[in-house]
Order: structure tokens, then sequence, then C-alpha cells
């Protein structure tokens, strides 16, 4: 089984790595009713021996009738650590974190922070903190992957407006390519809203992230801030104040204590971290906990924040479950990025809420009406339109109750609606993981390859021109780096319009063209 290490950076990157591994926890516990280290769980986590500390080894095949009960019980989980970086310059988000429920699966040694702040400002992070914390940072990631049988991918998370996400999410990425060349390095980057921005030099972060990210990162995953707080608003709307509250029957089982109460099978520290509930149906009902009411309480963006960890999730679900067609996640850069700068990968979910936010069974959606929604602008984690513009490559992630014919009938259906580019009319890429997502009979993570990403880089654009051309703010930068890179950032933006709007207009070559290209072939 392989692994994977999720870096979170920054304020943004570790709210949603707080999300992220509170859903994590909740969706093994619900296949693992025994509270085992199984190999499932040991893509995003470490099981060490509370006595020794020595690392515990996990069971292959949790289902297997012939394992004693001895056995088993020497394979429960007893100290779980995450397999995770958690970076800040300002302490306060990652000491909420330390204190919180899901606490216990970090330690000081994945911990790299200050208490300064970047101020926004891309250069301070890259620049400054950067080179100060290079070998620190190195050290804890390199310890990460030392503990690792079978490492396959850096996860990063991070924001590209701000300046500790932005620059050092930058300066890491840019370590992680030149120390670990051989390991897959994803960034999910939350770009800013372009229009409504309350950092004032976002623009100017967002293309030197870019930039760099261009350079060091085998996939980018971005994320727009005002698509998801669309879909969020969407969603409230539609949730109505008498939903019932989410309560996973598998998840409890009876123990004889003086009084029976309900215990999480997992253990008591992971009932303690599963607080709300998944995607946004945690934050529009009060979950049930042993905790204060400082925890249950929804923290500012955690709408976002949900659908982003579900996004995680669900891309990473083939590596940690079976599944009829699984996808390893190197296969997801392998066929959906068929140049290397054009690497920009647009996420859509479907659905966007669970059975817990709509008990009435007539409200679930269909599967086919899943396929169909998972393309529309109110599904797409970025402010982007599939259908009117060229597909390079896509892929249909799907969990749950699915089977391989609902996709090869809904891939056919598609097929007419969508425009891929001509020398790639099969550029289709599936995979089925058997366990479902929490809340939910069956999903579906859509990844788009999309020439719609063009729009998205013009508006960025449209930003960094009306601050650069008037030099404002530009002092702040030059004091950490030279002006160069700004030029450089303007010249990566304007090749990925020019490379997406060519492929958007690209017809295929007429039978002459293809014969003389067959001729210099052969002679």
């Amino acid at each position: 089984m392989s692994q994977s290490i999720f870096i979170q950076v920054g304020q943004c990157g570790n709210q949603i790595g707080w999300r992220f591994w509170d859903l994590a926890l909740k969706e093994h516990a619900q296949v693992n009713p025994n509270g085992v280290y199984d190999e499932a769980m040991s893509s995003f986590f470490r099981n060490l021996d509370a006595k020794t500390g020595r690392p515990m080894e996990p069971i292959n095949h949790l289902s297997d009738p012939s394992l004693s009960s001895t056995f088993m019980k020497q394979h429960k989980l007893s100290d779980l650590r995450a397999r995770c970086v958690l970076v800040d310059m300002e302490e306060n988000v990652i000491n909420q974190i330390r204190a919180s429920p899901q606490g216990f699966l970090f330690k000081d040694d994945q911990l790299v922070m200050s208490n300064s702040g970047s101020g926004n400002n891309w250069a301070v992070g890259y620049s400054e903190y950067g080179t100060a914390y290079h070998n620190a940072l190195l050290d804890v990631i390199r310890h990460q992957a030392e503990v690792c049988d079978s490492l396959q991918t850096f996860i990063l998370c991070h924001s590209i407006g701000g300046g500790t996400g932005s620059g050092l999410g930058s300066y890491i990425c840019s370590l992680l390519r030149d120390e670990f060349p051989n390991i897959y390095r994803f960034s999910t980057a939350i770009f800013p809203n372009c229009k409504d921005d309350d950092v004032i030099t976002s623009p100017y972060n967002s293309l030197l992230s870019l930039n760099a990210l261009n350079e060091s990162a085998d996939c980018v995953f971005p994320l727009d801030n005002k698509a998801l707080s669309e879909i969020c608003e969407r969603i409230s709307q539609k949730i109505t104040k008498t939903s019932s509250s989410y309560k996973d029957s598998t998840l409890k089982f009876k123990l004889k204590e003086g009084n029976q109460k309900e215990v999480d099978p997992l253990s008591l520290k992971v009932r303690e971290a599963s607080i709300r509930h998944t995607i946004v149906d945690s934050c529009f009902s009060k979950g049930q906990t042993t905790h204060s009411s400082e925890f249950n309480k929804a923290r500012p963006f955690d709408y976002m924040n949900n659908l982003v960890s579900q996004m995680l999730l669900n891309l990473t679900s083939s590596m940690r479950f079976p599944g009829d067609l699984n996808v390893d996640i190197n296969e997801i850069s392998m066929n959906l990025v068929p140049f290397p700068k054009l690497k920009y990968i647009i996420s859509s979910l479907s659905p966007l809420y669970t059975l817990a936010n709509h008990p009435n069974s007539s409200f679930l959606r269909g599967i086919d009406q899943m396929f169909s929604d998972s393309f529309s602008k109110e599904n797409s984690l970025v402010n982007a339109d599939l259908k009117n513009n060229k597909f390079l490559a896509c892929a249909l992630m799907l969990r749950g109750n699915v089977e391989i014919s609902d996709i090869r009938r809904n891939i056919e259906k598609l097929k007419p609606q969508l425009d891929f580019i001509y020398w790639n009319q099969e550029g289709w890429k599936t995979g089925i993981c058997s366990t479902p997502a929490l809340g939910q009979p069956y999903s579906l993570l859509t990844l788009s390859n999309n020439c719609s990403m063009k729009d998205t880089f013009k508006e960025m654009k449209r930003s960094f021109i009306k601050l650069y051309k008037r030099k404002a703010n530009l002092h702040h930068y030059t004091q950490y780096i030279d002006q160069d890179y700004f030029q450089n950032a303007l010249n990566t933006v304007n090749d990925l319009i020019n490379d997406y709007s060519s492929l958007e207009n690209a017809i295929p070559p007429t039978e002459t063209e293809m014969n003389q290209w067959r001729k210099s072939i052969l002679y």
C-alpha cells in the first residue's frame, strides 16, 4: 500500500487540513468497526505502540475470517499519527489544531512555525522564511518520508493569495522537486476571488505563486474562493432548519461501563475527533460531542473547507480502499497532463449534499443526473464553463454503489455535449472505489483538463496589471526579491493563456497535411 504525505501551509492550508483530518478519521471509522490499524489507514496514518513508540505494521486483509481475536487486539489503534507536516509563520491556527480533538494526530516533530507572519507578502514567505527555515522544513519532511514504506505523493495544501501559503508554499514545492524528484507533487491551491478580495497584494502573490508552481508541481488543482462560496450559499438555501443530524449507526456499539454508553469503535480519540459531519452538512446541523462548545461551533470558511476536504478524500480514495476499477493517484498526472506546463486540473463534485441534509430519498439525485451535474457550472470548484470550452482530458472518479455499465452509458450520453480536442477524442480516465463517501450511497469527482482555465488566468493577469503598471506596493517586494520575478510571472501567465487559447482553437489537419506529415516521418 502506497502512502502520501500531506503538507498544509499557511492559515488557509492548515484550516483545510484541520477539516481534512477530521473527515478522514470518520471515513475510515465507517469501514473499520473494530478500530484496527489496516492498510487503508496506513496510507495517511501511522500507528505507534503506546508503550515502546515503535511503529506497528498494518493488517493486510481486515476482512480475513482466519484472523484471531488476539491478533486483532495486537493491531488495535494505539498512538495514531497523521502523515502530515504543518507549516505556518503565525502560530494561532496550529495552536488551535493542537488543542482541538484532532490534536493527538500531530506531534512537535511535524511542526514548523513562527509568530511573526509574512504580512501578505509572497517575497517574505519565499525569500525570507524559505531561506531561514530551509533546514527545519527539510528535516520534518524527510522524517515523514523516512517512515513511509512506499511514498508516492506529496499533497501540498495552501492558498496563493496570502503571504505564507503563497510564498513559503512555493518554496516548499521547489524544495520537494529538488530533494524528492521521483515523488509526485500535487498542489491543492486556493485561488483568490479577483473581484472581491480583502488582500490588496493578492494579485502579485497569485502570479508569483503560479510562476513557481508551474516550474515545480506535477499537477495543480486550483480551487476558486468565489466558486466555493457560491456553492455553499446555494446549499445553505436548500438545507432546511429541520434537517436531522447525521448519525451513522455503523459507528456505534455498546460498552458496559456502569450505564451503557455509545462508544466509537475506533477509539475514544477518534470519537472526539469526529465532531462535525461531511461536506457542508457539518455546518448546518449541530453535532453531539463531549467537547466544549468552542470546538462545536463552525469556524470561518468551514463550509468551503469541507468541500475541499471532500475533494481530496475522493481523489485519494482509490489508494486507500478497494474497488472494481481503482485508479492509482500517479495515473492522474499521467493521463490528464498532456503537456508539462498545462497541468491545471478543474475539479467538480456531485452530489454536494448528503442524505443527512435531505433524509427524503426522493430528493436523492440519480446516478445519471449525478454525471450531468458534475459538468455544470454549479458543481465546479473553479468558476469555469466546461461545456463551452475544449477538453484535453477528463477523469471520472466514482465511489460507492456504481457499476462499470453506468460509466459507459453516461460517457456515451455526454460525448455529444462535450468538446474534446481532436487528437484525444477518447480522453476519458475512469475509476471506481467501492467504499462510498460519508453520508452518500454514491458520489463522483470529475477532474478536467479544460481550456476554460485561460479565463481564470486572464482575470488574474488583469488584476496584476492594475497594480503593476503603477508599481503600487512593489517596494515591499523588491526588498527581498529582484523585480525580474514579476516580469517572469507575467511571461508565465501569458504563455499559459496563449497555450490554452491555441488548443481551444485547434482544428484537425487536412488529409493533405497528414500525407505531408507521414512523408516527413518516413523520409
